[in-house]
């Protein structure tokens, strides 16, 4: 089953080349695909989610059989049935949150423990800079709080797709939302590029392996009033990540603790 789901979430974003064939459907599983069809309709949010799981089955099925044919049908379907779309990205979401455990959610909690502080000085929205911004949810975050501007970078190129593609499912394109490619730390270009702006807020939410190698940087981004989050570090790295930004002249001033996850909140030191 597993397998089958994998295989069918990369035919999500992979064409199936091989020979089309027909379709062919059991009466039992026609039967099955017009009642959940119906269910739907009537906007019933569990049948949403048992026709999202199985048509990812059905595509994994057919990718698997090389049924073209099948693997489209059930891609479109799944495409346009935004509720069962929804549902099975948030399932599958509560699934990958449950490894990462307190990464992005001690991130996100920052995020919306500060944002009322600043509106008040910040009157006009603020520019925000997520560096290993992945699929971007962060940057959608703070542009749904009321941030003016916000920037992904990512040193993977997929992740630079599906963050835009992210943005615009959320309404957010450029200038509002814009994702970038690149390493900041060996790309001078990028870091040339990114460095004529100054933000209000700068997320690295990775590892501490990660945020210690990027932490000398991290000072071209932060105003005197920036806030920086760090978040993704286990917590046998603390100090480790701490010492780093301590070295890069960068002061904490708060720190969660979810698990064995810890996220710092931080600053410039000004003297």
């Amino acid at each position: 089953m597993i397998h089958h789901i994998l295989r069918s979430l990369k035919a999500l974003y992979y064409p199936v080349k091989k020979e089309k064939k027909d379709i062919v459907l059991t009466d039992e599983q026609q039967a099955a695909f017009e009642g959940l069809s119906q269910q739907m309709a009537q906007e019933k949010p569990g049948a949403a989610l048992l026709y999202g799981i199985f048509a990812i089955y059905r595509i994994g099925w057919g990718l698997g059989h090389g049924n073209a044919a099948l693997v489209d049908l059930y891609r479109m379907n799944l495409y346009f049935e935004s509720a069962a779309m929804i549902l099975v990205l948030i399932t599958l979401g509560k699934m990958l949150e449950a490894r990462s455990k307190g990464k992005t959610t001690n991130a996100l909690k920052s995020l919306m423990k500060l944002s009322p502080q600043t509106a008040v000085l910040v009157k006009d929205g603020m520019d925000v800079i997520d560096l290993g911004s992945g699929s971007g949810i962060l940057s959608i975050a703070a542009l749904r709080l009321g941030a003016k501007t916000a920037v992904g970078v990512d040193i993977d190129p997929k992740a630079e797709d599906i963050a835009r593609e992210n943005a615009a499912y959320n309404g957010f394109a450029s200038p509002e939302f814009t994702a970038l490619t690149g390493n900041v730390t060996e790309n001078r270009t990028l870091m040339s590029r990114l460095a004529e702006n100054r933000y209000d807020f700068v997320f690295v939410n990775i590892v501490a392996d990660v945020i210690i190698a990027l932490a000398p940087v991290l000072p071209t981004f932060l105003g005197e009033n920036t806030v920086l989050i760090c978040s993704g570090i286990l917590d046998t790295r603390l100090a480790d990540v701490r010492k780093a930004l301590d070295t890069a002249g960068i002061e904490v001033t708060a720190h969660r603790a979810k698990e064995d996850w810890r996220c710092l909140t931080a600053k410039r030191r000004l003297s």
